[in-house]
């Protein structure tokens, strides 16, 4: 199975220009659950222009 969870990381962190955050990719099914929901949740605040770009 591809590592599309990292691809899609780096996606939304291409997109998120302001932030220089960086998640621990793991194989751990459980943390993957978590870091693709919480790639969601800022792609969704992205959309709707909710996330601030800060210093």
């Amino acid at each position: 199975m591809p590592d599309s969870a990292g691809f899609e990381f780096l996606s939304v962190k291409n997109r998120l220009r302001g932030k220089k955050e960086c998640l621990c990719l793991s194989n751990d099914g459980k943390q993957r659950e978590e870091i693709s929901r919480l790639i969601l949740h800022l792609s969704s605040m992205h959309e709707t222009g909710s996330l601030k770009n800060r210093k």
